[in-house]
């Protein structure tokens, strides 16, 4: 039996409807007991997120000029001392913001989730930081699919976003009006990254 292509988008509409009340069911079931921390960010984009040196436990944060080409994207450049400022686009139980934290001491990470049990859970676990640290984690509810994220983040003030399995979650219209949305928010003059991992055709996951 296969379904009509009235009915699909009837249960599209209807779990993108629903979407946030199910993800709030699903973090008071789970709490932050359920993704672990990604530790692998400098891994995965080393030029980015650079690594500690082998006589510190934190990153250089020299902020000396840094230049990267892969493939057709602009190069990413940092060439001044100001603290960069992170965003996370669906940061769940925070387990890509605190990450981010480590990874750069003096930087403000911005994340938003549009479940307001998720972002809870990051307020309390921001909460048990040492007191220098919990103001440079901003989080607030939005869904940035339809709401705009320059309602709490300041136009054009953003280094590096981060889309974790997020991009997938998202219907094709939903995705443009996201990416546009934080087009409001990325540094101008292509000196900004944006850092996505998600699902692919072929990936680990599926092999």
């Amino acid at each position: 039996m296969t379904s009509t292509p009235v009915a699909s988008e009837f249960f599209r509409n209807k779990y993108e409807r629903e979407a946030r009340k199910n993800w709030d069911v699903f973090y008071k079931r789970h709490g932050e007991n359920f993704f672990k921390d990604r530790h692998w960010l400098a891994r995965e984009w080393p030029e980015v997120f650079p690594r500690a040196g082998p006589s510190s436990t934190a990153p250089d944060l020299s902020h000396e000029r840094m230049e990267f080409r892969r493939g057709p994207a602009p190069a990413y450049v940092t060439d001044d001392l100001t603290p960069r400022v992170f965003l996370e686009i669906g940061c769940g139980a925070g387990n890509t913001v605190f990450p981010l934290l480590e990874l750069d001491a003096a930087a403000t990470v911005y994340c938003c989730d549009f479940s307001a049990r998720a972002v809870d859970l990051v307020k309390k676990r921001a909460a048990t930081l040492p007191e220098c640290d919990r103001s440079r984690v901003k989080v607030f509810v939005c869904d940035a699919t339809c709401e705009a994220l320059l309602d709490n983040v300041p136009a054009k003030s953003v280094d590096v976003a981060t889309l974790i399995f997020a991009l997938s979650a998202m219907s094709k219209p939903k995705m443009e009006y996201a990416l546009r949305n934080l087009s409001t928010v990325m540094r101008d003059d292509q000196r900004g990254a944006i850092c996505v991992r998600d699902y692919a055709a072929g990936d680990l996951a599926q092999e």
